[in-house]
């Protein structure tokens, strides 16, 4: 590293007029590494008489230079492109993609096992969301494959709203593991709780199965940009089996996302987003469904893909 010990005139507004500032080169940075386009970038650590101590960006400019390179700043919502005005400004805009391979191979995390006594041969489905239609089609897909129960088995269901614990908007590999929380979540509280525990004796429950749906953006490993995907996973607590599904994706504009990340993270985690994408439109678009701006985008429904996802499982039975 080099050393450059320099004296220039006021222009500090932390000193009087006639002060001098004295500054170091203390490291450069290269930016815009194209080929032989070179603007290194120098950054000034610089320290008054009276003590105060700031940092400068300089710009310098080389003969291989095409244009200034500003220093990075901090993604901010007066940065980015405003939020559209209309819903129309939205309709039909994106498009529905396929998952790639790194993403569809990702290995199930395993879960601890669980030991609930067993009273009979019937079925407890526990769904671990108070998101009423994730709820509403896990119900339909446990019951068009009800065929395949064992003979004489009984379904019932029970609602277990527990948290994710990746946030209101999870982004990337916090998706599937969203749905892992959640189905750890809930077979934790069922099976520390006396209530809990009454009801499969009274349901004549011989098998639980957990499942549960996390919806999450993807911003890494995607040729088209930003695009929202919805793991399910279905888990057998008696027989440890465990089966996942990751629907289709449909694009979202990268500054929607952006917009989305402005508002913050979970425990500092960049993939624990505060707030939702759909949530963060409908501040401007008030008749925008904030669960499923899916039908706006591409005229399919959320719901309408994760069922679709779904019916390509087989029920852990």
């Amino acid at each position: 590293m080099h050393r450059w010990k320099t004296h220039m005139s006021s222009g500090n507004p932390f000193m009087s007029p006639r002060g001098t500032l004295t500054s170091y080169i203390i490291g450069t940075i290269p930016v815009n590494m194209n080929h032989r386009f070179v603007s290194p970038l120098r950054l000034f650590t610089t320290i008054s008489r009276r003590g105060v101590r700031c940092q400068q960006y300089h710009h310098f400019r080389t003969p291989f230079s095409k244009t200034k390179m500003e220093p990075h700043r901090a993604m901010t919502t007066a940065s980015l492109p405003p939020l559209p005005a209309t819903i129309d400004e939205l309709r039909g805009k994106e498009k529905i993609i396929n998952a790639p391979t790194i993403m569809t191979e990702r290995p199930i995390p395993s879960f601890e096992p669980y030991k609930f006594p067993q009273h009979g041969d019937n079925i407890l489905v526990i769904i671990p969301t108070a998101n009423k239609d994730k709820t509403r089609i896990l119900k339909s897909a446990f019951e068009k494959a009800g065929d395949k129960a064992p003979p004489g088995a009984e379904i019932h269901y029970t609602v277990v709203p527990v948290q994710s614990n990746v946030g209101e908007q999870p982004y990337n590999e916090a998706g599937p593991q969203g749905a892992f929380n959640r189905i750890t979540n809930a077979l934790n509280e069922f099976q520390n709780s006396s209530e809990k525990l009454a009801e499969l004796e009274e349901k004549k429950i011989g098998t639980v199965i957990a499942a549960a749906i996390e919806n999450f953006i993807q911003t890494k490993d995607l040729e088209n940009g930003p695009a929202d995907f919805g793991m399910v996973m279905l888990h057998n607590a008696r027989t440890g089996k465990t089966v996942k599904a990751l629907s289709e994706g449909v694009t979202v504009s990268r500054e929607y996302v952006e917009h989305a990340r402005t508002e913050g993270y979970e425990d500092g985690n960049e993939n624990h987003g505060k707030m939702t994408v759909g949530y963060k439109l409908k501040e401007k678009l008030e008749d925008l469904d904030p669960a499923d701006w899916h039908t706006l985008f591409v005229g399919k429904s959320r719901y309408e893909i994760l069922t679709e996802a779904i019916d390509g499982l087989e029920v852990p039975w």
